[in-house]
């Protein structure tokens, strides 16, 4: 399984405390937790404090465990989604 995580380059201060949360959601050591920071343009910046980032979860050989993983992601994810 790979981790990868996109973050806004401009939240580089709270790189640690969303590797934290990331680390407890998904029951894995911060260290196997990649980094991708995203260079986008902005124009405007909000402050949201509870910024966390995108992480992608690859399942390698495993089309069940990778379904398996998508439905509880939703579930997980669930509080965190604007409505």
């Amino acid at each position: 399984m790979n981790f990868d995580l996109y973050i806004h380059e401009t939240r580089n201060k709270d790189l640690m405390r969303i590797k934290r949360f990331w680390s407890k959601k998904t029951f894995t050591p911060t260290s196997r937790i990649r980094v991708y920071w995203k260079k986008n343009k902005i124009i405007g910046r909000r402050e949201n404090q509870d910024y966390v980032g995108q992480i992608l979860i690859r399942v390698h050989g495993e089309n069940i465990l990778g379904s398996k993983l998508l439905a509880l992601s939703d579930i997980i994810l669930k509080k965190y989604q604007r409505l």
